[in-house]
């Protein structure tokens, strides 16, 4: 029972962890893992520390920048989106902008290999799912680290609405639902639609069976929308 258990709740659970379960007790070994400490754990940590991944790419054509193939340690993995954002500079490799998304790629299977706290990693799994973003824009990919980082993981096992706010607010999700693009008087309905559609509410409890246009709403253009 408690093996069964352990294969739903976790990424495949080590013999060494199922017999600590089977010692702590489901219940006690439930309560730990809903309630992680803040941050990496130091084995993860250490691991990701010493992991290095190749980066190749050619000469640019337009002489912009030389040839290069290394082992790079993944050192862009806390960097804020502020810091990412300068990767976008046009003279820069193409590899090199998709850098922070492959070094979370690495780190994603990092820590589900061998974080302790196994249903936190499930829960991250769901919510970047849930959440999905196209990484491939360049604007998603580089600030991919801070939505996994400062939103996904960092609310995964706490509150629903910090969570969804969060993510509203994220880089990733301006960018792909469009949502920078959104003007007074002249909103953008894409992140709305979604809000309700996909992330919380689903598409038959609201009103957009009955209105195809946001002005349409009764009181929306007062700043009161029925519904």
């Amino acid at each position: 029972m408690l093996n069964s258990t352990l294969d739903r709740l976790t990424f495949g659970a080590k013999t060494s962890e199922i017999e600590a379960a089977q010692k702590q007790g489901y219940s006690r070994w439930l309560a730990e893992q809903l309630h992680p400490p803040l941050g990496t754990e130091p084995d993860v940590q250490k691991r990701l520390d010493q992991t290095v991944l190749r980066i190749a790419y050619g000469k640019s054509d337009k002489d912009e920048f030389p040839a290069l193939n290394e082992n790079r340690p993944l050192n862009l993995l806390n960097k804020p989106v502020e810091e990412l954002w300068a990767l976008l500079d046009g003279k820069i490799a193409y590899e090199e902008k998709l850098r922070p998304l492959r070094e979370l790629i690495v780190s994603r299977f990092t820590h589900a290999a061998y974080s302790k706290y196994q249903i936190r990693e499930m829960m991250v799994e769901f919510w970047l799912n849930h959440f999905n973003v196209h990484s491939g824009d360049l604007g998603i990919a580089v600030s991919m680290p801070s939505f996994e980082r400062d939103c996904i993981r960092r609310h995964g096992l706490g509150n629903f609405y910090q969570l969804l706010e969060s993510v509203s607010m994220s880089t990733p999700m301006l960018i792909y639902l469009n949502n920078r693009n959104s003007r007074t008087g002249a909103p953008n309905e894409n992140f709305a639609r979604e809000l309700f559609e996909l992330h919380t509410m689903g598409q038959d409890h609201y009103l957009n069976d009955l209105y195809s246009k946001w002005r349409q709403v009764p009181g929306a253009e007062q700043g009161k929308p029925t519904g």
